[in-house]
């Protein structure tokens, strides 16, 4: 059951990357229940099919594997699996704790959302913004996170558009205000 409260906690602390509540719902649902995840959570995204595989590994028990394939995507260059193997070494979960290494992967993360940030993808502005939130990889500056989140928000990007509400519930970076949110 600690196990499972952990898994809870982590995604609920990563809801942020998901960008979608009906995502975290499903998977803290195969957590509690082992019911398979339909494919609807799978998104067409670079890279991220194969984080979503890896993630429902990682969810549903087999914590070594799925860490093993995101640490895979993380060496190939997916700036969101960077970040989620640095949480992962931050955490202890999947891997020994281990701070230096937490540290070089979200500092690779930071680089790699920073350099494809530079294109105006909405994608890779809202990692850099989680970056930048969090202090993954480079300082904390909340107001930068929060015009990166508004700048991909304005693109369209539904994970964007619910960081800028979260943004504003939580007044980071941006003046608090529970309407707007």
């Amino acid at each position: 059951m600690r196990n499972k409260i952990f898994l809870v906690s982590l995604v609920l602390g990563s809801v942020l990357l998901f960008g979608s509540c009906k995502k975290m719902i499903k998977i803290v649902k195969v957590i509690f229940t082992d019911e398979q995840v339909d494919d609807e959570v799978v998104s067409g995204e670079e890279f991220d099919d194969k984080i979503e595989a890896a993630w429902k590994l990682r969810a549903s028990g087999n914590i070594e594997e799925g860490t093993r394939k995101i640490r895979e995507l993380a060496e190939q260059g997916s700036g969101r699996a960077q970040y989620i193997l640095g949480k992962a070494y931050f955490d202890g979960y999947g891997v020994e704790s281990n701070e230096k290494l937490a540290e070089e992967w979200y500092a690779k993360s930071y680089e790699t959302n920073k350099k494809a940030a530079e294109s105006g993808n909405a994608i890779d502005l809202t990692n850099l913004g989680i970056c930048y939130l969090y202090g993954y990889g480079v300082a904390k500056d909340k107001a930068k996170a929060f015009k990166l989140f508004m700048k991909a928000a304005e693109m369209g990007y539904s994970r964007a558009q619910s960081n800028v509400g979260f943004c504003y519930n939580a007044g980071d970076g941006i003046e608090q205000n529970s309407r707007e949110a």
